[in-house]
């Protein structure tokens, strides 16, 4: 890979002034916020080719696991894994006639770069992706780990929301979003992982005391190119927060009022049917309370988003993807 997309070195200690800033910042962001990593955690690419006119991707093919053929004997199109002899899947599928069909491009890679080999991220990003026209990204899912347990943590903004609790009470996952832009994801990942993980992902959380995870999963090449031209400012601008229950406005209160003051997060439709004055109160001692907003971080550690897990590297989220689009 070369420009924005370089994957051709490990990370590995700098004296540049860049390296430098880059371990302050995320220092600060562990200390302050028990930041531990930002990953790009799925992508989906979409681009359109000619195979007719492409002998390089017609070689590439032939390696395909699949190829569907029409009645008359014809190609109708390819799919399946990019590395046949890869665990890590990199699923991908070239199909001209549906997608004529349906109005929509003929080509999809579908990929976890955090999860990927060095060597196989070269092969797409130095041979793959030039063989491609028009590339949009249609999803992509951008996670950030935190050594904290963030389950007293709101997932706010104007979108549907849900709260799943485990059998001991507790919150364990958060869900917020539409579905057809993006979902946002605040849950348990060490309980995650040992429910549904194999051996080495249960590993990989055994380490953490706590892990939790909070995900952003967007959809929709229109809103992901709109999004990134904005460097993402959407993460930002979601409230993520709760209240700081150490500051003295909250301390003071009575116990039938800090109740109230988790019921508007955790139960609005009990405090809904509060009368009017009675929710107007408790609004109004709710405004002097301190909030924490965890949104407060989402766009500071962009530029340590990781990628590759055999060599990791750290790249810049906005980079690497105007790298794809080829912007």
């Amino acid at each position: 890979m070369k420009n924005n997309n370089e994957q051709d070195q490990t990370v590995g200690t700098s004296n540049s002034p860049l390296e430098v800033q880059k371990v302050n910042l995320r220092t600060q962001l562990s200390e302050k916020y028990g930041f531990v990593s930002i990953k790009i955690d799925r992508l989906t690419i979409m681009a359109n080719v000619e195979l007719e006119e492409n002998q390089s991707f017609q070689n590439l093919c032939q390696y395909w696991e699949i190829m569907e053929l029409q009645s008359n004997g014809e190609y109708a199109g390819f799919y399946g894994q990019l590395f046949s002899n890869s665990s890590e899947n990199f699923y991908v599928s070239y199909t001209p006639l549906k997608a004529k069909k349906m109005k929509t491009k003929n080509f999809y890679l579908e990929f976890n770069p955090a999860k990927s080999s060095k060597v196989n991220l070269n092969y797409v990003f130095n041979y793959l992706l030039p063989l491609l026209e028009e590339i949009s990204i249609s999803r992509i899912d951008i996670a950030l780990d935190f050594e904290r347990d963030l389950s007293s943590f709101i997932l706010g903004g104007r979108s549907k929301k849900k709260i799943y609790f485990g059998l001991d009470g507790k919150i364990e996952t958060r869900y917020a979003g539409s579905g057809d832009e993006f979902i946002i994801r605040l849950y348990d990942k060490i309980k995650e992982r040992i429910e549904k993980g194999d051996k080495v992902a249960q590993d990989e959380v055994s380490k953490f005391d706590q892990l939790w995870r909070l995900e952003f999963e967007l959809h929709g090449s229109g809103f992901i190119e709109n999004q990134l031209k904005k460097e993402f400012r959407f993460l930002a601008d979601t409230p993520i927060s709760k209240l700081d229950y150490t500051d003295k406005n909250y301390i003071e209160l009575s116990p039938q009022e800090k109740i109230m003051f988790q019921s508007k997060d955790e139960h609005p439709e009990l405090f809904a049917e509060l009368s009017k004055a009675t929710k107007a109160k408790y609004n109004t001692l709710r405004k002097k309370a301190s909030i924490v907003d965890l949104a407060d971080m989402t766009r500071l550690p962009f530029e340590l988003t990781q990628i590759c897990w055999d060599y990791p590297q750290e790249i810049d989220l906005i980079q690497f993807l105007n790298g794809i689009l080829k912007v």
